[in-house]
């Protein structure tokens, strides 16, 4: 039957005015045998419309192969579908909307493009905002009918998922990351939607073999192209979304973001790219395209929210950077920007080492990994795999935060257990490292509040998906409101009763997009002017380049960060850390050693980075204060784990152990195969030993209990009827032979 054989889509369903602006994508999606034999054509009355076929898969045998015609610039009426082995022909003709030039409903996009998360939000006719969906008549990918899920996946990994909502499998925000073919030429012609799109599978599913999947986009500025693609694909989605709903294109408003500690240069290549996406998609109206800075936006938003303008602080913590807006009197006093963020806490710091990973990572993912196999939720147990194999710290504390709202573990009712916050919060070891992190980030807005004159603000509100990790500090918001004001009152010499912190903005990656679709609302024209740097703790930078930094400035900034630990001591003595926050005396001794052992080092290492992305003659746009805080954090949380795990031996860093993916074989024996086919995973203790676990399917494991656990296990629970399969206890092997293990010490499994 040719519905199961082969799968058809496209977007959008349009009929465009004017066939100079049109812009579709059609794919045919088969087996890998059966591409070679399928084809597809597009038609405008009658006449052959010309389109290479652009084809994702060219490797991977076992996987569905997915061609795409990306066509601009004409119309198309039909497309033909043609089997090669009979000769076969047959004909889509698509019911397609005609375009509203004019007239139609105007639509107001405002798209957060973050280091880690992207998010669109849109207004449409000025009703309030929304998280951007397709569902209903703007579903984004228009299908002959629901496909065998082999082909559905697909579609979702090649090009974009039909159906994008809150509570859908895909929603937004999602992680900016982009997938493309292993065999992607960047030197030729690169459709978005085509060659590459924006990875909704990514974490959520694993990955195809012949695909690949970049991150870092924003900051990668060796391989600009990658965040184009991505920008351009997300107004091909804004694009169709209007057109698809009546909207008329020459009245669509966008708006984007940008951190102030982006350089000049970085800052307009991306305002050139923008720019001349909104002219390809929307029209020349140049006038209806603006940024906001990503300081000034969520502040737009709390005002507009809380109806409070005086007196405030916004903070918006992202992955990559964190972006500060301090008003008093009403207006915007300060503006600030960093590159101190989320990852931070979960990165490796400055040590350039290869198979390295940071130690929370490392303590926590045992009890992600037991919560994921007790469920038997395999698929993400090897999403992990393949994150913790790459040794990417960063990406796998983003895949943790996620599965609290990923679709299989709320099916699974665990969303509660598989909640990264509340693990967090719940742990008190390595507790000190967010105190911190948080406290170094409250601490220096202080410091140029102290230098602008101004009071202690009346509240502190928090933006931006790295803002969650505020809640991981206390579940009680006065213990959080307390510490926040001792900062504040010691560095200011202040003292204020009424005084709120408010961390708690339901999902914090929105409120930037909120700010900017407020109506009336209009970018700083003069930023600069706002923008605060700080040289020191006392006053700010002027234009100085890096290659001006002098050794005196070097000695300040190291003084800056010991005062900021005198500092937490001191609140320490009167706010005890013990009773508020769990945390160890033996660990609060560390301020006074770990944390200042090697402040001067990574300094220079920050400014060393700095200065090989952009050169030393570039502005300085941020301030030196968190440069060695950042290697200082990734060493803290490196001795935490390694004293909990009794390293002993002067190791430095963690590193991720490497896995050996088992089947057995034979009696006692197991043998290597890949993760795909694997029932157990060995972690290796040395070259020639190591202990394993069950990690396979566990259903096809019930059904063959004997030949699967058999001299390999021993097994406790109802072998009968059980459903879930627990890892009680790890089984030991040794390597007999290559490519062989034999089992010394069984594992305990138990079925329930």
């Amino acid at each position: 039957n040719i519905d199961d054989s082969i799968g058809f889509a496209m977007t959008p369903a349009i009929t465009f005015a004017d066939e100079q602006s049109a812009v579709y994508r059609f794919a045919l999606v088969s087996s890998f045998p059966l591409a070679n034999v399928f084809s597809f054509a597009a038609y405008n009355h009658g006449k052959p419309v010309s389109s290479p076929v652009i084809r994702r898969n060219d490797r991977a045998n076992k996987n569905e192969v997915t061609q795409i015609l990306a066509i601009e610039g004409s119309n198309v009426d039909v497309i033909q579908i043609k089997d090669s082995a009979t000769g076969a022909c047959g004909m889509v003709v698509p019911r397609m909307l005609k375009e509203q030039v004019a007239g139609g409903d105007q639509f107001s996009f405002a798209v957060d493009f973050g280091t880690t998360n992207t998010h669109i939000a849109y207004r449409r006719n000025g009703r309030p905002e929304h998280s951007f969906d397709t569902d209903g008549v703007d579903v984004a990918l228009q299908k002959l009918c629901m496909y065998p899920t082999e082909i559905e996946y697909a579609l979702d990994a090649d090009i974009i998922p039909s159906k994008i909502d809150k509570g859908a499998v895909f929603s937004f925000p999602m992680r900016t990351a982009l997938t493309q073919s292993k065999s992607i030429d960047w030197n030729q012609q690169v459709s978005a939607l085509a060659h590459v799109n924006p990875a909704f599978t990514f974490e959520k599913r694993r990955p195809f073999e012949y695909n690949d999947t970049k991150t870092n986009l924003k900051w990668d500025t060796a391989n600009p192209e990658r965040a184009r693609a991505y920008i351009e694909s997300l107004f091909i989605m804004m694009r169709n979304k209007v057109l698809l709903n009546g909207g008329t294109l020459s009245d669509t408003k966008v708006s984007w973001f940008y951190p102030t500690s982006m350089t000049q240069y970085v800052r307009s290549q991306f305002a050139n790219e923008w720019g001349e996406c909104y002219a390809k998609y929307f029209g020349s109206q140049s006038e209806n395209l603006q940024c906001f800075t990503e300081s000034e936006a969520p502040y737009n938003a709390y005002r507009a929210q809380h109806g409070v303008s005086d007196n405030v602080v916004t903070i918006d913590i992202g992955g990559g950077t964190t972006d500060v807006v301090i008003v008093s009197g009403g207006q915007i006093q300060a503006i600030t920007s960093f590159r101190f963020a989320a990852d931070v806490l979960f990165g490796t710091g400055y040590t350039g080492v290869q198979g390295q990973t940071n130690g929370m990572i490392l303590h926590f993912k045992d009890t992600i990994y037991q919560l994921l196999d007790s469920n038997g939720l395999t698929g993400l147990h090897g999403i992990l795999d393949d994150i913790l194999n790459e040794n990417k710290s960063e990406e796998a504390a983003s895949f943790f935060f996620s599965l609290r709202d990923n679709i299989e573990v709320k099916g699974k009712h665990i969303e509660s257990k598989l909640d990264f916050n509340k693990i967090l919060q719940n742990d008190t070891e390595f507790k000190i490292v967010v105190v911190l992190f948080y406290s170094a980030i409250i601490y220096h807005i202080a410091t140029i509040m102290k230098m602008k004159g101004l009071k202690l603000p009346r509240a502190i509100s928090f933006s931006g998906n790295g803002s969650k990790t505020v809640n991981t500090i206390t579940a009680n918001a006065a213990v959080l409101t307390t510490l926040t004001k001792h900062i504040f009152e010691h560095v200011l010499g202040q003292n204020k009763e009424s005084f709120t912190v408010n961390s708690s903005l339901g999902n914090p990656k929105e409120q930037t997009c909120i700010g900017g679709l407020q109506d009336n609302v209009k970018p700083e024209e003069d930023v600069k002017a706002l923008l605060v740097v700080m040289r020191n703790a006392t006053s700010p930078w002027g234009d100085v380049q890096y290659a001006d930094i002098s050794q005196d400035d070097r000695k300040n900034a190291v003084a800056d960060v010991n005062s900021f630990l005198d500092m937490m001591k001191a609140i320490d003595k009167k706010f005890s850390f013990t009773d508020n926050f769990g945390i160890k005396k033996d660990t609060i001794g560390l301020l006074d050693t770990t944390c200042r052992a090697d402040l001067e080092s990574f300094l220079n290492k920050g400014i060393a980075e700095q200065t090989a992305a952009g050169g030393e003659n570039q502005e300085v746009q941020e301030t030196l204060f968190f440069y060695p805080i950042r290697g200082m954090l990734a060493i803290l949380t490196t001795e935490i784990y390694n004293k909990l795990h009794g390293i002993q031996d002067g190791t430095v860093y963690a590193t991720v152990e490497q896995y050996v993916y088992l089947k057995k074989y034979n009696k006692d024996l197991m043998k290597e195969v890949s993760r795909s086919d694997a029932q157990y995973r060995l972690t290796r203790e040395s070259d020639d030993a190591g202990t394993f676990e069950f990690c396979g399917d566990i259903e096809t494991a019930i059904a063959n209990i004997d030949s699967t656990f058999d001299d390999i296990c021993d097994l406790s629970g109802d072998r009968f009827h059980g459903t879930s399969i627990k890892n009680v206890q790890k089984g030991v092997a040794q390597l007999a032979q290559e490519g062989l293990w034999q089992v010394t010490k069984k594992a305990n499994i138990n079925i329930k």
